[in-house]
């Protein structure tokens, strides 16, 4: 047995040896086309073994730069990475450009999708049945669909392979492709444990990291989603309170959420609405579960959290149809821009297997959302889903 004091050594030890083998390779950037809506932007592909241990597949890194306007650029890039875990950062390249003009002036601007994303050997997993609804607003990770998804997956792809510690290989080897002495990292959300992840092993390569909505290692998700989320509820509660125009129209807001919390633990809400997608009148349920997540992810941002005490009240009223609308293009939406093989390969190795579960499950009846999104991830994950060491 190894003494429990040497393991970091040992393990640090590993990483730092595979970290070497990648740095031995000699990668090269293949330029393709690029799409019409990436003007301006070089575009290309570095290959890379799934297996740096045991070479055999390859894989197509999807790259997309913006170079720096300036005819002396400086030697380093900034290297963007995205969210969710499972999100293809080149999608927002255009956005992040725009957004960035004047640190254009002197730097590129670099993009990669991580592996198992985008147009990077993708992962992507049919968990819905698009022809019906209600299935989006189901289980937010059907187990059997889940299980389904990894025999698929598995018949090509090594899903071990997919962590955070081969996307910062990855990243060297564009690096090390492109010629950039150094990385200014930026990082959102899963993206900052990304941008970690290539911290810890290529420190000597990074010379500024930037991390919005700081996911470090250590923060296990989903388990603070329901402490989170009623902090979040009670701060909008305590605005429409402090506001004349919403305290006189919710004057009792926070005591109607918890009520249609309760109701629906007894029985699911149902909505009739016409489906964007199809134009056809269609009947809806949603669980308890369903309705907080969908108000957890309106609160993400301002213009949504503003029509929260309006869909409580609906509800309250027993009108579930604007929750209802919300949580079918939500769920749809998520299902098309996330690669869900990728989430479940990072969270089922990264964060599930170090949750409590009991004490999760201890928030039921005490927050809003109790443990359902723990519960949901954490049983898509028993299903079998293979993990890597952390």
């Amino acid at each position: 047995m190894i003494p429990r004091s040497l393991t970091p050594v040992i393990l640090a030890t590993a990483l730092l040896a595979s970290a070497t083998a990648a740095s031995s390779q000699t990668p090269s950037f293949e330029q393709k086309p690029c799409p019409p809506q990436l003007e301006g932007a070089r575009c290309g592909t570095v290959q890379v073994p799934e297996n740096r241990e045991a070479p055999g597949r390859m894989l197509a890194l999807n790259v997309v730069v913006y170079p720096a306007k300036s005819a002396t650029p400086a030697k380093e890039a900034i290297a963007f990475f995205s969210g969710g875990p499972g999100t293809a950062v080149t999608r927002d390249a255009q956005w992040y450009a725009r957004e960035h003009q004047s640190v254009r002036d002197t730097r590129d601007l670099l993009f990669v999708d991580q592996r198992g994303t985008g147009g990077s050997a993708p992962l992507q997993c049919a968990l819905r049945d698009t022809a019906n609804p209600q299935s989006y607003l189901d289980d937010f990770l059907p187990p059997a669909a889940v299980a389904r998804c990894r025999e698929e997956l598995s018949r090509s792809a090594d899903l071990m392979r997919y962590g955070f510690a081969d996307l910062a290989h990855d990243t060297e080897a564009v690096r090390q492709a492109l010629g950039y002495e150094k990385l200014d990292l930026s990082g959102g959300s899963y993206g900052t444990r990304a941008a970690l992840g290539y911290l810890r092993l290529y420190p000597q390569n990074v010379r500024s990291v930037m991390l919005l909505g700081l996911v470090p290692p250590g923060f296990l998700q989903p388990a603070p989603y329901a402490r989170d989320l009623d902090a979040a509820l009670a701060g909008l509660f305590a605005e429409c309170r402090a506001d004349a125009a919403c305290n006189a129209d919710y004057p009792d807001l926070e005591r109607e959420a918890r009520e249609v919390a309760n109701r629906l633990d007894a029985a699911p809400g149902v909505a009739e609405i016409v489906d964007a997608r199809s134009g056809r009148r269609i009947r809806l349920a949603l669980s308890r579960g369903t309705f907080v997540e969908t108000i957890r992810r309106m609160l993400y941002d301002a213009p949504s959290a503003r029509s929260v005490p309006y869909f409580i009240h609906r509800a309250y009223r027993g009108d579930f149809a604007p929750v209802a609308r919300t949580a079918l293009r939500d769920r749809r939406g998520m299902m098309q821009s996330s690669w869900w093989g990728l989430f479940l390969s990072i969270t089922c190795s990264e964060d599930v297997p170090f949750i409590d579960r009991a004490a999760a499950a201890a928030d039921n009846g005490r927050t809003m959302l109790g443990d359902y999104r723990v519960a949901q991830q954490a049983q898509a994950c028993d299903t079998g889903w293979p993990t890597y060491a952390v």
